[in-house]
């Protein structure tokens, strides 16, 4: 299995990566807790985390694929995330097993179990249950991040203790279609939401139509007011902009269309629409920007972004200038989308920008 070596930004430069589940975690988590972040692959999420918590607080990141740890600890080693502890085990409803991996080489981050055994087997993965590491090292977390590409159910299985006892927060990676680990918590008493669109999820069929990877957040409904969930007042104001308000032009191989969009603060959702997918491209990325700086990014390939990444949530706070890039990479055709609808998710305060 050849050895993971994708660096991340260096820590003086902002981290645009996974930008709605990066927002959720400036929601939930607070200088001096105690973080999981199940599924690490090489830090991007640990990084975030790491700068949130503090000096008073601990990301215990959870990674099972070993080719991904020489870049894992060389990236919180050199961003200096000293509160960042690696545990490499496979997350599962047992402790003590083995596990071996599928990892595409061309996409290690989706790295998959493909078999689960009792005992070792050369060349697997111990499991671990999150029930047993709270309970052997007595510490709890505050929030935890899960993604591990279809085994979130096998993961809370093995959490249900911790979860019915402290509640903690969760956002987690959800299979379109694939309900069990949503079910599954809802059952312990937790409220879902979908982490883009801030609207409850009670199934799959809650989900924007067409998508096959969702991330979902959830609260047990006894902290729903501790949470942004709480301030949401139900409204919702929604603006759209046809493709002659873009702005268009050509940087370096890429196509372009830019949308500045006028705000007075608040929680935002972005929705690019395509009546007709009449393009061809290799590439295809949606930016926010805040004052000029990229706060968050998808850069896919055409498939993945017209399924999961042709939506975004965005914080601004009032005075802020905002702008909105829609592109594609070597692409034959490529134009505006017929509409980008901006929502205002009513109630929901500003929040800061930045992660360090």
């Amino acid at each position: 299995m050849p050895v993971v070596t994708r660096s991340m930004p260096p820590w003086w430069e902002g981290n645009a990566t996974e930008p709605t589940v990066a927002l959720i975690f400036r929601d939930f988590v607070r200088p001096g807790n105690t973080v999981f972040d199940v599924g690490a692959f090489v830090g991007d999420m640990s990084f975030i985390l790491s700068r949130l918590t503090g000096p008073k607080g601990n990301v215990v990141s959870f990674e099972a694929n070993a080719s991904t740890l020489p870049q894992l600890t060389e990236n919180m080693k050199s961003n200096i995330c000293n509160n960042v502890f690696i545990v490499n085990r496979a997350i599962g409803r047992k402790s003590g097993h083995y596990v071996n991996l599928d990892s595409p080489d061309l996409n290690p981050a989706a790295s998959r179990v493909v078999n689960y055994n009792l005992g070792y087997v050369p060349g697997g993965i111990e499991t671990l249950a999150l029930d047993d590491f709270v309970r052997e090292t007595s510490i709890v977390p505050d929030f935890c991040k899960l993604d591990i590409e279809g085994a979130e159910y096998d993961a809370f299985c093995g959490f249900e203790r911790t979860l019915s006892l402290y509640r903690t927060p969760l956002v987690f990676e959800h299979e379109v279609g694939h309900d069990d680990a949503l079910t599954f918590v809802r059952e312990l008493g937790y409220e879902t939401f979908c982490s883009t669109h801030y609207t409850p999820v009670h199934s799959s069929a809650d989900l924007l139509e067409g998508s096959t990877i969702r991330n979902i957040v959830a609260v047990h409904k006894s902290r729903i007011r501790e949470t942004i969930f709480g301030e949401i007042d139900g409204s919702r104001h929604s603006r759209t902009f046809k493709a002659s308000d873009a702005n268009s032009f050509e940087q370096k191989g890429e196509t372009i269309f830019e949308y500045n969009i006028p705000t007075e603060g608040g929680r935002f959702v972005v929705e690019a629409i395509w009546g007709d997918i009449d393009f061809n491209s290799s590439y295809m990325f949606l930016e926010t920007l805040i004052n000029n700086t990229i706060i968050g990014k998808y850069y896919v390939d055409q498939p993945t972004f017209l399924t999961n990444c042709r939506d975004i949530s965005l914080s601004a706070r009032s005075g802020d200038q905002v702008a909105v890039r829609i592109g594609a990479v070597s692409s034959i055709g490529f134009r505006a989308p017929d509409s980008l609808v901006l929502t205002q998710v009513g109630g929901i305060k500003p929040r800061a920008h930045t992660f360090v």
